[in-house]
C-alpha cells in the first residue's frame, strides 16, 4: 500500500481498458451511490441526447440510429485512444417519443478522457452518472475509486 496518496493528474493520465455504463440519474449530490438504491432518475429524449453525442469533438458515427434509436453507435478518438459508445432507450420501438436508457462505454483511454468525454455531455444532460461494478460515480466519486483501487492494487483493467 502506497503511503502517500496518489494525486488526482497522476489517476487522470493513468490508461484505462474498462467496460463502463453512462446512465441517467438523480440530480448530482453524492459522490457514489448503489444503482439499487436509485429511485428517481432523468429522463432525456433518446434523439437529443444522440445528436448531442453526434456533434461532441472527436467523436464519428459508426452505426447510425436514425430509423432505430438502439442502432447507434459511435466512437471518439484520438490518436491510440477511443472510446466506443453504444445507446439504450427506454420504450418500445414504435413509440414516437422513447427516452435514453444510458450508453455503454468500452474505453481504452486514460481516465482523463472519459471524464472530459462525460463532461462534455453533462454541459446539456447533467443528471448523468457513471455505473460500474454495482454503484454509480459522479467524476471525483471516480476518481476516488480509481484511486483506491490502485493504491491497493485490486485492479486489472487500469494499466
Amino acid at each position: 500500500m502506497a503511503d502517500t496518496m496518489l494525486s488526482t493528474d497522476f489517476i487522470l493520465l493513468r490508461r484505462l481498458r474498462l467496460k463502463i455504463d453512462l446512465i441517467p440519474g438523480p440530480p448530482h449530490n453524492d459522490k457514489m451511490l448503489y444503482s439499487k438504491s436509485i429511485q428517481v432518475i432523468a429522463r432525456y429524449a433518446a434523439q437529443e441526447l444522440a445528436t448531442t453525442i453526434t456533434h461532441m469533438h472527436g467523436v464519428e458515427v459508426v452505426t447510425d440510429g436514425n430509423r432505430d434509436a438502439r442502432a447507434w453507435q459511435w466512437v471518439w478518438r484520438d490518436g491510440d485512444r477511443q472510446l466506443r459508445i453504444g445507446f439504450t432507450v427506454m420504450g418500445a420501438k414504435d413509440d414516437l417519443e422513447v427516452a435514453w436508457g444510458g450508453s455503454t462505454l468500452d474505453a481504452e483511454c486514460f481516465v482523463g478522457d472519459l471524464l472530459s468525454f462525460w463532461a462534455q455531455l453533462r454541459k446539456t444532460h447533467p443528471d448523468t452518472w457513471l455505473h460500474y461494478d454495482g454503484r454509480v460515480y459522479t467524476a471525483d466519486g471516480f476518481i476516488d475509486r480509481i484511486r483506491d483501487m490502485l493504491e491497493n492494487e485490486v485492479i486489472t483493467d487500469i494499466v
